[in-house]
């Protein structure tokens, strides 16, 4: 058996949320008390932490968006004795750099370490906690839309009307259906963010292989470009802060079979397809 990787344990985790209710990580209604953010530093986590606190915020109905390392839980005074088990403690990926000393030459390389929600906690006491409960995060209603459209700078050309929604790549254009043919607003925003969310890939814009080599449907390119999409359009919401308890998502067995069989395949696929949708959200935002 080969050596286990930080993206098999990780694979893992989300496989077994996903099988215990039937949802796709990437399918949760987000929490809208912010995002995922380190307690101490503030700094929201991206890419494939952001999906991966933001499923374990889901999947353990917590009320916080924030975790701690083990240290950061200690300078806090918290003592061994009140830690949960190990089980609760949620691993996250890091990506970091160093130089091969015998020849040099630099490399990347990435390892995990284990987070606690603060919820776990109760008596923990922080500011940005009481902000928290004092309301401060409050969500946006769905002018989103437009506040999304209008900050995407050098975006494509977008027009309404029809019965389908699609990202054109040869004409850098999108296709939507008319506000009022969507079953609810938070709908409405999902399928624009998806199709903003595939636009980045545009040679001019990120130049991504599933979108500028144009894929076809059931090839590995598009899957990953799905992916890509589908959990940009989460970010967005999280970004705007936008309420998805009520949106409605393809959950059939076979759609939700169909997607952790590719996860299960290649734990590797969700990690790149996380990182590619946390810069189609940058751009998108503007985010650095």
């Amino acid at each position: 058996m080969g050596k286990i990787t930080p993206a098999d344990v990780m694979a893992k985790r989300l496989l077994e949320a996903s099988e215990k209710d039937g949802l796709l990580p990437w399918h949760r209604p987000w929490n809208v008390n912010g995002r995922p953010s380190n307690l101490v530093s503030g700094r929201p986590y991206s890419g494939w932490n952001e999906l991966m606190t933001q499923t374990e915020v889901i999947y353990r109905d917590y009320n916080s968006p924030y975790f701690m390392t083990w240290n950061q839980c200690k300078a806090h005074g918290i003592e061994k004795s009140q830690m949960p088990s190990t089980k609760l403690g949620l691993p996250i990926c890091y990506y970091g750099r160093g130089k091969d000393k015998a020849t040099g030459k630099d490399y990347r390389f990435m390892k995990y370490y284990v987070v606690y929600n603060t919820d776990m906690f109760p008596h923990l006491k922080h500011e940005r906690l009481d902000e928290m409960n004092d309301g401060v995060n409050n969500t946006q209603p769905l002018p989103a839309v437009k506040d999304m459209i209008e900050g995407y700078a050098n975006g494509p050309e977008i027009s309404y009307g029809g019965d389908r929604a699609c990202y054109s790549p040869p004409f850098d254009k999108i296709e939507l259906p008319t506000d009022g043919q969507f079953h609810d607003s938070e709908d409405g925003f999902l399928t624009c963010a998806h199709e903003l969310a595939h636009s980045t890939g545009h040679r001019k814009r990120l130049d991504r292989d599933g979108v500028t080599n144009h894929a076809s449907f059931g090839d590995h390119r598009y899957a990953s470009e799905e992916l890509v999409a589908e959990i940009g359009a989460l970010m967005l919401a999280g970004h705007f802060k936008v309420d998805l308890s009520a949106a409605r998502f393809d959950n059939s067995a076979a759609y939700v079979k169909h997607w952790n069989g590719k996860i299960a395949s290649d734990p590797a696929l969700i990690i790149k397809a996380a990182a590619a949708a946390q810069k189609a959200c940058n751009r998108i935002t503007g985010e650095k």
